[in-house]
């Protein structure tokens, strides 16, 4: 049964007010246990159908002219610059926090308003994968204008989405040893692929981007088959590798919820790489300790999904043969996952864009291990660096 137009109207309100608060639109699963008078007669797929027809007839339109940047303390950011000023660290953006759920957003839209006036001509852009850089390239998609020219836009790979229709991928499909079924290929999507997409749909005039266009994760006994160890922009024999102008990244903790592992599960629960990085997550799990403030230092963090050990910090550090094992499993995982390699990440210019429960010290390590030239971050985690580095120097 078609909703009446005020139907339509209450549906499209409904659905889209969390836009406003940086978060995703309300499913129609909740819609329907939200308002089941309403909406309950009504099957999601149907209710789906209902909202397309609501902008078909033309009864509803969306236009965003601008979007506010969410608020800031920049006499905080100038804190941190000072603070970290024998590093290259030269501009620093601080939004205040208003909740966990909301940050991503809140930092990539932060981003959007400073990156898309500072791209110049002829840059090549890495853009890696991530939360905060997937809201990054939706909001310069959608609100912004990039007016630079020539711009190249690199997939800096290392994570895979398997999208949830379909059965999924499996080993036999990665090699090619069996044909996909209809639409079963494109469940395979590369995180920085997409967003490095959405960059480019946001350049005004001529614009490329470089994609990857291949599996995240390969069997070790089919490295020099399927792919290139530890290879990365589609480049196998090295010849085509050419330097960043600038690299769009995201700095993490190999924490519980941290997603190649729930990518790896997708494909195979048994696969030789799931065993490495539970062998990694016990080691971190046993070495993780909580420090005054409630910060958490993890042994193990990630700039653009490439793996590198944490350096000891107010006396948490791992015992000599864990360190030695982590050591040989985060080298040994950065082999077999197609990532940017530490090499590639030293020749750019970064832009990072992180924050949040359980970065603080990964923030502080990559500010140190890197050319991290833009910071965008959080209140609370800036503080946590200003401690941090206090605490360092005493």
């Amino acid at each position: 049964m078609a909703l009446s137009h005020e139907e339509l109207l209450e549906l499209v309100r409904l659905r889209m007010a969390p836009l406003k608060r940086g978060q995703k639109m309300l499913s129609y699963k909740r819609l329907r246990a939200e308002h089941p008078e309403t909406f309950g007669r009504l099957s999601a797929v149907a209710l789906g159908e209902e909202f397309v027809r609501a902008f078909k007839e033309e009864l509803v339109a969306v236009k965003v002219t601008s979007i506010k940047p969410p608020e800031e303390d920049r006499q905080l950011a100038a804190r941190l610059i000072d603070a970290f000023d024998h590093l290259s660290l030269a501009h620093a953006i601080v939004v205040k926090r208003r909740d966990e759920r909301s940050l991503p957003a809140d930092l990539g839209l932060a981003a959007a308003h400073d990156l898309s006036g500072r791209l110049r001509n002829g840059e090549r852009i890495g853009v890696a994968a991530g939360q905060t850089v997937c809201w990054l390239s939706r909001y310069m998609r959608d609100f912004f204008r990039i007016r630079a020219k020539k711009i190249t836009f690199v997939s800096m790979t290392g994570i895979f989405c398997a999208r949830q229709r379909g059965h999924g991928p499996n080993e036999e499909l990665l090699r090619g040893t069996r044909p996909a079924a209809d639409g079963e290929r494109s469940n395979i999507l590369i995180d920085a692929d997409i967003n490095a997409i959405r960059m480019a749909q946001a350049v005004q005039s001529h614009v490329e981007f470089v994609l990857v266009a291949s599996p995240a994760v390969g069997h070790f006994a089919q490295a020099r088959g399927l792919m290139a160890r530890n290879s990365w922009l589609g480049a196998r024999d090295g010849k085509s590798r050419r330097t960043l102008d600038r690299a769009v990244v995201g700095i993490g903790a190999l924490y519980d919820n941290w997603r190649l592992i729930d990518a790896v599960n997708a494909r195979n629960p048994d696969h030789p790489i799931r065993r490495d990085l539970d062998r990694l997550r016990m080691i971190c799990t046993g070495g993780a300790k909580e420090v005054s403030g409630g910060r958490l230092w993890w042994p193990v963090f990630d700039v653009a999904n490439h793996l590198m050990l944490a350096e000891p910090r107010d006396g948490c550090r791992l015992s000599p043969r864990d360190c030695r094992a982590a050591r040989d499993l985060v080298r040994r995982l950065n082999e077999r996952v197609l990532t940017v390699s530490e090499r590639d990440l030293k020749a750019a210019k970064l832009y990072a864009i992180a924050g949040g429960p359980r970065k603080s010290y990964p923030i502080y390590d990559a500010l140190h291990a890197f050319d991290i030239e833009t910071l965008v971050t959080d209140d609370v985690t800036a503080r946590d660096l200003l401690a941090i580095q206090v605490a360092s120097k005493n």
